[in-house]
């Protein structure tokens, strides 16, 4: 007797709550989608403007201090722009070897899972602690360079300021919207479990 209650009591949770679960699921994948291909949209057209508008800003960045450089009869302001203009110049060659990588979703949205998923690591990848710690070491090493060769500390001081701003401002400017909005297509599932002495729900997922 115990063991057909048993048996009926999973039967149940298998019509029901599986119908039920399949259902909601499949509805709020649905809905997801439509929200998420939108965003995954908005994050590759952002993607593609934020690696040209820094790349450009670092390139006349690069350009203007070394520039100004050729002009000043300052020492101390020259050692300061040139190292500005190296820090610059690795700006570049950051957005032109490591760009944010984010693709729109396909002809059908059928895609969209697979590219959120994608899509979210490059955004943690750049708002994580190890962005922050570059900007910070590379001006760090510009603040010792600077510091060292001319021992003007406010000059030294100036440049690391403006350099980690810059990079924290970069930072804050690369797309990050799926992330933000909180979208994650992984599945969740509702499994019924039965065994000797016990039966009951597994929930099964990503959150």
């Amino acid at each position: 007797m115990i063991h057909f209650a048993r048996v009926l009591v999973v039967s149940l949770l298998l019509i029901f709550g599986g119908q039920a679960s399949a259902q909601g699921v499949a509805a709020e994948e649905g809905a997801c989608s439509t929200r998420a291909a939108k965003l995954l949209r908005a994050d590759a057209k952002r993607a593609t403007q934020w690696n040209w508008g820094w790349g450009l800003v670092y390139a006349g960045a690069a350009a203007g201090q070394f520039g100004v450089s050729l002009v000043i009869d300052n020492d101390d302001r020259k050692v300061s722009l040139w190292t500005g203009a190296t820090k610059a110049t690795l700006g570049v060659f950051k957005q032109i070897l490591f760009p944010k990588r984010i693709s729109a979703p396909g002809p059908g949205c059928g895609d969209v899972a697979k590219k959120v998923r994608k899509a979210r690591e490059v955004e943690r990848r750049g708002h994580n602690w190890f962005a922050h710690s570059t900007v910070v070491a590379a001006n760090v090493a510009g603040f010792a360079v600077v510091a060292g060769l001319t021992e003007n500390y406010v000059l030294a001081t100036s440049g690391t300021v403006i350099g980690v701003l810059a990079g924290e401002l970069a930072i804050y400017t690369s797309p990050n919207g799926l992330r933000a909005a909180g979208v994650n297509l992984d599945s969740v599932r509702v499994l019924p479990q039965v065994g000797t002495g016990y039966s009951g729900l597994s929930l099964y997922g990503s959150f």
